[in-house]
């Protein structure tokens, strides 16, 4: 009994192009606040965390309204949170 080994050979050799990846979009870098939570307008307004003791600052962080709501902050609260810095600015 004999046994015969078969060798294949590609007839053509198959070639994919690989995009090279695609560069990250520019984003701004996440910076650390933290504040005392002062409310404007109320409960339906936003708010700013004033980062220099409870007065209002050049430094104060704007807190949109639709966040306190989701998260039930209220005024005197202490928020620590992170923060992309506005365009242009």
């Amino acid at each position: 009994m004999t046994s015969s080994t078969r060798i294949s050979t590609p007839t053509a050799a198959t070639s994919r192009t690989v995009a090279p990846p695609a560069a990250e979009p520019s984003t701004p870098p996440v910076v650390t606040a933290a504040g005392v939570l002062d409310m404007v307008n109320g409960r339906q307004g936003s708010g700013f965390l004033r980062v220099e003791g409870c007065r209002a600052s050049s430094h104060d962080v704007q807190v949109p309204a639709a966040l306190i709501r989701a998260a039930g902050l209220r005024t005197g609260d202490f928020v620590v949170g992170g923060l992309r810095p506005a365009a242009g600015a």
